[in-house]
């Protein structure tokens, strides 16, 4: 008897519909969502004059730095991208597309101690 009945509980659970179909059945048939203020004729009634600027909440700093540079060796012009906390945290060096040779940009750990003088 049990196990008739577990038998049919995938039989039950295909039968049962919901009432909010959620969004894959509504895009699957072809409808168009709509919004709450549309479906339920929600309207905004608000008669106080609406705000001339609105304040920044918060400032978004970008998390990279663009660097261009000049390789002394050859004379190639280059472009990198790299990381803020690299730059100002860590040793960061970049390779010269031009002659292959290796550029300290960023020595924040004195790994490189021969650079004190071109710091």
């Amino acid at each position: 008897m049990l196990r008739t009945a577990l038998n049919r509980v995938p039989t039950l659970l295909r039968s049962v519909r919901t009432r909010n179909p959620g969004p894959g059945r509504l895009w699957d048939a072809g409808t168009r969502l709509t919004t709450a203020e549309r479906r339920w004729g929600w309207r905004s009634s608000n008669s106080a004059p609406e705000p001339e600027s609105v304040a920044a909440l918060g400032r978004v700093e970008p998390s990279h730095y663009q660097l261009h540079y000049t390789c002394k060796v050859c004379g190639t012009r280059s472009s990198q991208c790299i990381s803020k906390s690299a730059y100002h945290k860590t040793v960061v060096i970049v390779k010269c597309p031009g002659c292959q040779n290796n550029h300290i940009i960023a020595d924040n750990l004195g790994w490189f101690s021969d650079l004190q003088g071109k710091r």
